[in-house]
């Protein structure tokens, strides 16, 4: 393979006619050819010589089913070697290294991409090839893709792998959810949750006991990231099954870090809007769920919503500008927080949306979360909430019923 991509590079460094021969007979491949266009359409163009030797590799490997798609390195000749490196991480790209089994042998080495999303991915290819089905598991499962701003794919296939880092000899066990690899733009991206790592200030973290952590934000994700603190490797993705298992140190790392938030949020709209200040508290209710939360300039169409699944305090922020089934995902994460992921019955929940808790029962707005009825409905919703949501925050009061199965 490397003398593929030798060969390559010095056709594109002195045989331009002859490169663009061949690239013409192969964008001849209708398939191959609006890949190309999206490629070009998405990325710049990069003046450097380097790219071109691991973008051009990637593309073929995306583009044509029965290629071998391992990882195109140049030869192994040190000044190569490092080179080669020192172009991946240009672009953002580090290679690592998959093991098929705990008994084998073998390190398959696959390019990588750190990306701020909640799960793994790996490209379907890259599991064919690397003989990797047997460790396969069936799920069912939103993910976010690393480009598209938030769009959504879902994914019956996932694999747990055993991986290193380059010039690392300490292995790393983590899930990587199946993809088809056209969608991804390196063999595997890791998930970067680094954020939940940031030490909280003393004060904050004094200010929020354990026993007032029962309220988390909920339908809106928001990312909140150092950019000078670099990503942590990724951690496997948090499952129904696996939160007993979590570690109470990253148990207590998690929630500090969603108190921090919504502290800091309190904090702001206190000097956003000073008037709010002045406003008597509500005793019957922890007093931060009466504060509006705005951690910056409130985005158009959110929302705050306060109410009860049975006994289990709600809290979450809704965006009007969102799907229908992205409010669905994102209070299927919230019941996740709260351990109560496992009693979500999507064809049989309805949320219950009323202006406040005084509002009379019958004159509530049901909205169903079966997946036709809501994107169907969810326009009509967001209008009944235009026309009747509090102006000061909590803007909205839900209960949620589970019809009789």
């Amino acid at each position: 393979m490397s003398d593929r991509v030798t060969l390559a590079q010095r056709l594109l460094d002195g045989y331009c006619s002859k490169a663009l021969e061949l690239l013409v007979d192969y964008l001849q491949d209708k398939e191959v050819r609006a890949e190309t266009e999206r490629y070009i359409g998405q990325n710049d163009p990069s003046p450097s010589r380097l790219d071109s030797t691991t973008e051009q590799p990637r593309t073929i490997r995306q583009s044509i089913p029965n290629a071998s798609h391992g990882l195109h390195t140049p030869s192994t000749s040190a000044g190569s070697t490092k080179s080669h490196a020192s172009s991946l991480a240009t672009a953002g790209v580090e290679k690592i290294y998959l093991l098929a089994s705990d008994t084998d042998d073998q390190d398959w080495p696959v390019t990588s991409r750190s990306v701020t999303i909640k799960h793994n991915l790996i490209g379907d290819r890259v599991v064919h090839s690397r003989g990797l089905d047997a460790n396969v598991d069936l799920v069912d499962e939103l993910v976010h893709l690393p480009h598209g701003g938030q769009r959504l794919v879902r994914t019956t296939k996932c694999v747990r792998l055993t991986w290193r880092r380059r010039n690392e000899f300490t292995t790393n066990v983590d899930t990587f959810y199946i993809v088809s690899a056209k969608l991804l733009e390196s063999d595997v991206i890791m998930s970067s949750d680094g954020w939940l790592e940031h030490q909280l200030p003393s004060d904050i973290e004094e200010a929020h006991s354990p026993q007032g952590r029962f309220q988390r934000k909920g339908l809106v994700l928001m990312e909140e990231r150092d950019p000078a603190i670099p990503p942590r490797a990724p951690t496997a993705p948090i499952h129904p099954d696996q939160l007993p298992d979590l570690t109470s140190h990253v148990q207590r790392v998690y929630e500090r870090a969603q108190d921090l938030r919504d502290t800091q949020r309190m904090h702001e709209a206190d000097r956003v809007f000073p008037a709010a200040q002045s406003r008597p508290i509500d005793h019957g209710q922890p007093s931060h769920m009466a504060t509006p939360v705005a951690a910056e300039e409130p985005t158009k169409g959110q929302l705050q919503v306060t109410g009860l699944w049975d006994k289990t305090p709600i809290k979450f922020l809704i965006d009007l500008d969102a799907s229908g089934e992205a409010f669905y995902q994102a209070f299927l994460q919230w019941a996740s927080r709260r351990k109560r992921d496992g009693e979500v019955q999507r064809d049989r929940m309805t949320v219950y949306l009323r202006t406040n808790k005084q509002t009379p029962e019958n004159e509530a707005y049901e909205l169903s979360l079966k997946q036709s009825e809501l994107e169907e409905l969810w326009q009509a919703a967001v209008d009944w909430i235009q026309e009747n949501k509090s102006v000061k925050a909590p803007n909205l009061y839900a209960t949620i019923e589970l019809e009789p199965g």
